[in-house]
């Protein structure tokens, strides 16, 4: 017989290998470019009869979650408009932006019967023939004569339609106005400035630069993966460590009104986590067939359920938490002096309330830091510092 713990182990991972967590999401416009409220969206998977439907929200965003790997057909309907996309080839984990504009090709008299296929979906405005389906701004059906011509323009943005260009960095930004974090649309807004000449790259090949602030004409960059801060000196555009192998992942940094910066790190480093990261075929694993909750990786907020890694008797003496026990997830705020040298530390224990700091800002004397994982804003005084560093409690 199994025993009771290892039963509870093993029927997580069935139930997480069954999950699925695709995506498709993207916006409604009309003729004219304006967002369209309560359309019709239908998603019917492939070669079969199942139909998920939704209605576009007041901004024209639509949304379905959960979805298994595969093809896809899109139906967007508003009165009299209708617009059909047949083959959306969805991977597993993507999280695809496929935008749709109603009526562009009113009074063709001509209408694709449902999930016709005909190719209709675009990419930067060109067609993709092939049907593998993709994520553009716009699904009116183009001319095959016309696809060399609009494929040469994007080699040139200058030649690129002004007009098209704006229109689809209006629909990226709402897009993250939804979902800040998606990766798929900041990559896109972050390319279609750089090719119109609004961006330019300085610095690349960083691990997750979650925060940045600026010193006269340089940069201090902390980059989250690889536990460090980074000063990008404009004089020799070239990058320096300034403070590594910090204990925890650093994220955003702010200006203290006494002097000094403010360093959120938002999770602990510990054995487990950067092995797994230095094992690339289990993450890959790990992250195809196990729920997001549960993978070994830095976390805003652990110790919530015995499916996590560490098992909570790993953590726990007779139902309480050992606030001095390893711990997945932690609060922590340190200062910085002025040549960005640790001087102080606040921190939230194992068994503390105020877990994954991402932010703070400093003003009329005291501190305001954000807690993520715990969803909670705290508020402390802060103490004149005679230079040694010492330790102050976040909760």
């Amino acid at each position: 017989m199994l025993p009771p713990f290892l039963i509870l182990t093993i029927s997580a991972l069935v139930w997480a290998q069954s999950g699925d967590s695709a995506s498709v999401q993207g916006i409604v416009r009309d003729g004219q470019g304006r967002t369209v409220a309560q359309a019709q969206v239908q998603l019917q998977v492939k070669d079969s009869k199942q139909v998920l439907t939704a209605a576009s929200d007041a901004h024209g965003f639509y949304k379905f979650e959960q979805l298994r790997d595969g093809a896809y057909a899109l139906r967007v309907v508003n009165g009299s408009a209708t617009v059909e996309i047949p083959s959306i080839a969805l991977g597993a984990n993507e999280t695809k932006t496929v935008d749709v504009r109603l009526g562009a090709a009113a009074g063709s008299g001509q209408s694709a019967p449902q999930f016709y296929d005909e190719p209709q979906f675009t990419v930067s405005g060109v067609t993709d023939t092939t049907n593998l389906g993709g994520h553009g701004s716009d699904t009116v059906v183009r001319t095959r004569e016309s696809l060399a011509k609009e494929t040469a323009t994007l080699a040139h943005p200058e030649t690129h339609s002004s007009a098209h260009a704006a229109a689809t960095e209006k629909s990226l930004r709402e897009a993250l106005a939804h979902e800040p974090a998606s990766a798929e649309a900041n990559h896109r807004l972050g390319a279609l400035l750089l090719a119109s000449g609004r961006a330019e790259r300085i610095i690349a090949g960083l691990g997750y630069p979650c925060g940045v602030i600026a010193i006269g004409e340089d940069l201090v960059v902390s980059e989250s993966w690889k536990h460090r801060l980074l000063r990008y000196r404009a004089a020799g555009n070239r990058c320096e460590e300034i403070l590594g192998d910090l204990p925890g992942y650093p994220g955003r940094l702010s200006a203290a009104s006494g002097g000094g910066y403010w360093l959120s790190v938002f999770a602990p480093r510990s054995q487990l986590v950067e092995f797994v990261l230095h094992e690339p075929g289990f993450r890959k694993r790990m992250m195809a067939e196990v729920e997001p909750d549960y993978w070994v990786s830095p976390t805003l907020r652990a110790g919530r359920s015995y499916y996590e890694v560490l098992q909570g008797g790993g953590v726990k003496h007779l139902g309480i938490l050992k606030p001095w026990s390893p711990t997945r997830s932690f609060g922590m705020l340190a200062h910085l002096d002025r040549d960005f040298q640790p001087d102080d530390s606040y921190q939230s224990r194992a068994d503390g309330r105020t877990h994954g700091v991402t932010c703070a800002v400093d003003h009329d004397g005291k501190v305001y830091a954000a807690s993520k994982g715990d969803d909670v804003i705290v508020a402390f005084e802060t103490q004149a510092s005679d230079g040694d560093f010492r330790i102050g409690s976040l909760a």
